[in-house]
């Protein structure tokens, strides 16, 4: 695993630059693999780059260009991703495990296998946690998804309005405040599918 120096990954970043205005000039930013725990990429724009199984455990990463990048298997716990473009990067596998996505935008990317900030997989979230926190509120998720709540970005009628009577995230009970804020963010990305209602 490769360890990068500052004045080592400015120049990966200025030829990513290059590459990205002009695929001729310059080369993609490949840092597969790499140890970049705790580097300071704020900022950075690295969209498209191969970030595949990197060690990217505490880095600070807010505000990056992470569109289309590569991050499967990447290990992102505890990074600083506030405000990244994460939009159709693929994360499939990466461990988010208490990193901060806040107004991250997920749009679009791979969640499949990742282990999210809360610690369970993608998978596990969509099964259990989705269901558990439209209910939370005492109604059934049919009731939650009868008036087309799943359609609806605003809070006048989106799904934790109708599932807690709520109309920001401030307003949901302080023990559930950060699965509220998560979900948000993953509904506005359109990544949680509607749940299927049995009867």
């Amino acid at each position: 695993m490769k360890t990068y120096t500052p004045d080592e990954l400015q120049q990966v970043r200025k030829l990513h630059a290059e590459w990205l205005l002009d695929h001729m000039k310059g080369s993609r930013a490949n840092l597969s693999k790499a140890n970049l725990s705790k580097a300071d990429l704020s900022g950075a724009d690295l969209s498209g780059a191969d970030l595949s199984g990197a060690y990217l455990r505490g880095a600070y990463l807010s505000g990056a260009d992470l569109s289309r990048a590569d991050l499967s298997r990447a290990d992102l716990s505890r990074a600083d991703l506030r405000g990244a473009d994460l939009r159709g990067a693929d994360l499939s596998g990466a461990d988010l495990r208490g990193a901060d996505l806040r107004g991250a935008d997920l749009s679009g990317a791979d969640l499949r296998r990742a282990k999210l900030p809360t610690g369970e997989t993608w998978e596990e979230y969509l099964s259990t946690s989705v269901p558990a926190l439209l209910t939370s509120g005492g109604k059934s998720i049919k009731e939650v998804l009868a008036d087309g709540a799943w359609s609806c970005h605003e809070w006048t009628n989106c799904p934790m309005a109708c599932a807690l009577g709520i109309h920001k995230p401030e307003e949901a009970p302080e023990a559930l405040r950060p699965r509220v804020e998560q979900f948000v963010q993953l509904f506005d990305a359109e990544l949680v599918p509607e749940p299927k209602v049995t009867e």
